[in-house]
């Protein structure tokens, strides 16, 4: 009885998330490392990360406070938050489209340049760490992430580079009821081997050329078999709402916040833990956001395995997500596509696109032919797919451009 009830709660908690086609909004975090421009060594949080944020602050942000230190600010169009490793996460609040998006980002961009040319430092778009190695970056003094780090001690061996040594971009999808969930969840996740290894772009690992290729992929795919890659009862003829309660239940929440409201270590699974009496919301605010899979749910979907981009390239991927996620004629084409992969072909391709890239092969063909036939059902008129129909026409994939910076 206890079980049906947790599910229900989740399953509510999940329709809350539907949106009416109409309403669907355009969100996205964009995850960067600042630098210094001569060593390309990652910067310290004491001495330098939170003195940039300090300074943000007189330009109308709020600090967000860890103790006595500023671990974020906020305004009321985005907000910056730090990984373990005091990478940066821009979090674009949702907007109505694409162009307002790219606005509010650029405003920002345009806000930090000065503070950071100032101090010779830079924002570095990069899968991975540029120079330092993840032994000389101190954890950021946020008590969530030391939980977090003894868990994974545990757990995968590069799971201490995925917290301290990753950036990424994450593009949030609205859906509009259970089987638009559903869709979209399996299309995301069909589509994962596929932007992974076009958007390609970690060439250093721990200070050493990087000689194979989609670095995030082999370190997710060693993180935590757990919680992360592609959720199993995806292709579930049954996958819903339910299922994916039942996987949430079955995670551990590595903390938990006890009934005096301190933050305690919890190795037992959710569903030992999850008090019907207590803050619902809370709770599942917290584990929604404890598991890491490819494409993870919450009250929206996360397509959270491309690699963090130098604009105006992060803008040309998350176009094209909406693109296809919010144009039913595309989603269909798209769908029709890739219909026939299913659990075990994108495994196989996540391990086939670390050793070739994207001459891969997945379900017959190589990933940039898949790439070249999703993007010739892109419209040519949008405002960055020139950048994506670039890397069709000549191959080259990020990691291989130049500019690194995030502007």
């Amino acid at each position: 009885m206890e079980n049906k009830k947790q599910i229900a709660a989740i399953k509510a908690y999940m329709q809350k998330g539907e949106t009416p086609e109409h309403h669907f909004l355009h969100g996205a975090e964009l995850e960067y490392f600042i630098v210094d421009k001569a060593t390309k060594k990652s910067l310290p949080f004491k001495n330098g990360i939170e003195l940039i944020l300090k300074e943000l602050l007189n330009y109308g942000f709020q600090p967000i406070l860890e103790a006595e230190h500023v671990i974020g600010i906020q305004n009321e169009k985005l907000a910056i938050s730090l990984e373990p490793g005091a990478q940066w996460e821009i979090s674009l609040y949702p907007q109505t489209n694409i162009a307002t998006l790219q606005k509010v980002f650029l405003d920002f961009i345009e806000q930090l340049t000065p503070i950071l040319q100032s101090r010779n430092q830079m924002l570095y778009s990069s899968g991975y760490l540029p120079k330092s190695t993840i032994s000389e970056i101190e954890m950021l003094p946020k008590k969530r992430y030391r939980f977090m780090y003894d868990y994974f001690c545990k757990t995968g061996k590069y799971a201490h580079n995925m917290m301290k040594g990753t950036a990424s971009i994450q593009v949030a999808v609205d859906y509009s009821k259970e089987e638009d969930f559903v869709q979209k969840m399996r299309l995301a996740s069909r589509l994962t081997p596929i932007f992974s290894a076009i958007y390609d772009n970690s060439n250093v690992f721990e200070g050493e050329e990087y000689q194979d290729f989609c670095l995030r992929t082999l370190i997710w795919n060693h993180c935590d078999e757990q919680r992360c890659g592609i959720i199993p009862q995806i292709f579930a003829v049954d996958f819903g709402y339910e299922k994916y309660a039942e996987y949430i239940l079955n995670l551990v929440p590595i903390l938990i916040t006890d009934k005096k409201n301190n933050i305690v270590s919890s190795q037992r699974p959710f569903k030992d833990v999850f008090d019907l009496n207590g803050d619902i919301e809370a709770q599942l605010n917290h584990v929604f956001s404890m598991c890491f899979p490819d494409v993870r749910a919450r009250k929206y979907l996360e397509l959270r395995m491309t690699d963090s981009l130098p604009y105006p390239l992060n803008f040309a991927f998350i176009e094209l997500v909406y693109i296809i996620f919010y144009n039913a004629s595309i989603f269909q084409k798209v769908h029709h596509l890739l219909e026939n992969i299913g659990l075990q072909e994108i495994q196989q391709a996540k391990l086939e696109i670390i050793q070739k890239g994207i001459q891969a092969q997945y379900v017959g063909k190589t990933i940039l032919e898949h790439f070249s036939e999703i993007m010739e059902l892109i419209p040519a008129d949008n405002l960055f797919q020139k950048w994506n129909q670039e890397i069709v026409e000549t191959g080259i994939i990020p990691r291989f451009r130049k500019f690194r910076t995030a502007y």
